[in-house]
């Protein structure tokens, strides 16, 4: 329980308490968005890259 009032305490929004299982589905959220920033991101590099080396040979 001590473990679980101290997640309470960092994710609690203001004016309502958290259920747990939305507690679950922000989680989920947080997580789906960091993966689909990650996949961005490791797609978006090397593109600019390669456009970098585009401009840069022509």
């Amino acid at each position: 329980m001590g473990r679980q009032d101290i997640f309470y305490v960092m994710y609690r929004r203001p004016a309502r308490p958290l259920s747990r299982a939305h507690f679950k589905v922000q989680l989920q959220l947080n997580f789906t968005t960091v993966l689909q920033f990650l996949f961005f991101f490791s797609g978006a590099i090397p593109q600019t890259l390669l456009i970098l080396l585009y401009l840069r040979v022509s």
